[in-house]
């Protein structure tokens, strides 16, 4: 459950409707409410506060009238430039980044302050009524409100047009996206305290094997893992007195009817088995990184591969997503591997889920930006100098293999790219630099002696 309303909130604050509709709500609410004190507030006590207006039925419908107009101009024109922005970036940076800039709160309050502030003085405005008879009502406190919802406004507006001209500059679309990768990253391996009072630790559980034959679980409908349920997995497991293996990972993409896991005993499986596993996993059409550090990691190497394009050519923003890629790598690096077992509160072995390696998490942040970056030694000194920085937070000989793995393969790379003598010496430089924060260890170099030699 708590999978699915954390689901759910990351939807409606991905939208550009939920934070606006609160915010007329609440206008609507302040309106009704301003309106109810002004029917009940004494006049002479209202004279006497310099600050509230306290003009005619027809100045209080003119100004709101004003107000009123001019705003709903101003969303209109905040809209457009917000669709404006999210076109350039998409171009720029990738669609699959246009979540990040729908998820600012920034934008989403700009546009809830404009439409409720429409809002509030129209529902002020049909309470205005002059004349001499009993009827006649000024909201004196209403309209002085909505005058300071007016200069509210626009102050919005001035930080509107400063927020949007930093939000689409490179390093800053960088820095956004690296410190989602770290918040996936607080999530995913921060699950290891889940449910494992005296569960096995990772070690263990490359050796547990679930008892009896299995029984396979399909998918339902075809759609992108997004996110796994743990805890409605465990409590279906214990209560048939079941084991659950994973074959998939938030993530990655299901096709109707794949088999997505297997329950141990079959025998003890229930017949609805499929309906209730299916139940636990949310599928959608597009990959969000809720619990996928691959796809955190995807859109810093997105926004580096376009910036490496013949159109763009930018290899500054390049090295600044690499700049980033190390650190977020380093991150996971210095932390203990989570465990893919999650057990009952007794501690016995409900679920085992299949997590992505750092092996694999280092071939998604390295592996396209060392192809497309093949020509560039900016770009190629700089992945050195990440794998260095990350080789500092290693914790065992298997990762700085696989690190080592990939210094190899960007030193051989730009020694046959490269002519010029000093653009070698550089990248040798970086190379052996590389080597040396893993060599400590006593990792053996991969390369044969006299390839080592050559380099």
């Amino acid at each position: 459950m708590k999978t699915r309303l954390l689901h759910l909130w990351d939807a409606l604050t991905s939208s550009y409707w939920f934070v606006p509709s609160l915010m007329i709500v609440g206008a609507v609410v302040t309106a009704v409410t301003l309106v109810s004190v002004d029917r009940g507030v004494d006049q002479d006590w209202l004279r006497e506060m310099g600050f509230v207006y306290l003009g005619g039925a027809d100045g209080a419908r003119a100004l709101l009238s004003t107000i009123a107009s001019s705003i709903i101009t101003v969303a209109g024109v905040v809209f457009s430039i917000t669709i404006a922005a999210l076109t350039q970036a998409s171009s720029q940076f990738g669609p699959r980044l246009l979540r990040n800039f729908m998820r600012d709160t920034g934008n989403q309050i700009v546009l809830g302050t404009f439409v409720a502030t429409f809002t509030y003085c129209l529902l002020v405005l049909r309470t205005v009524y002059g004349g001499d008879d009993d009827l006649a009502f000024v909201p004196h406190v209403s309209v002085t409100v909505g005058v300071l919802l007016a200069l509210a406004s626009l102050g919005v507006l001035i930080y509107f047009v400063h927020h949007v001209s930093a939000s689409l500059q490179a390093p800053i679309v960088a820095a956004n996206v690296a410190r989602e990768f770290k918040g996936v990253i607080a999530t995913v391996y921060h699950a290891n305290d889940f449910r494992q009072p005296d569960a096995p630790n990772t070690d263990g559980a490359a050796t547990f094997a679930p008892q009896g034959e299995p029984r396979p679980i399909r998918a339902c409908r075809a759609g992108y893992l997004l996110a796994i349920d743990e805890t409605q997995l465990v409590d279906e497991a214990e209560e048939n007195d079941l084991v659950l293996r994973m074959r998939v990972r938030p993530g990655k993409f299901l096709t109707s009817g794949q088999v997505i896991a297997d329950v141990f005993p079959a025998e003890r499986a229930p017949d609805d088995v499929d309906d209730r596993i299916s139940a636990a996993l949310l599928i959608g059409e597009s990959r969000t990184s809720e619990q996928d550090v691959e796809f955190a990691i995807d859109q810093l190497v997105e926004v580096a591969v376009r910036a490496l394009s013949p159109g763009i050519n930018d290899p500054f923003t390049a090295m600044n997503c690499i700049d980033w890629l190390g650190e977020g790598l380093a991150r996971i690096a210095s932390l203990p591997p989570p465990s893919p077992l999650r057990c009952d509160d007794e501690g016995h072995v409900r679920l085992m889920l299949d997590l992505s390696t750092f092996d694999g998490l280092i071939d998604a942040g390295f592996n396209q930006i060392r192809q497309y970056g093949k020509d560039s030694v900016s770009v190629t000194l700089r992945l050195l100098e990440a794998i260095g920085c990350v080789a500092e937070s290693v914790r065992t000989d298997e990762q700085r293999r696989t690190l080592l793995r990939h210094a190899e393969m960007i030193h051989c790379q730009g020694m046959k790219r490269f002519t010029e003598e000093h653009d070698q010496e550089s990248v040798e430089g970086r190379y052996q630099a590389a080597r040396t924060a893993l060599s400590p260890r006593d990792v053996a170099d991969p390369r044969p002696p006299r390839a080592a030699a050559r380099g």
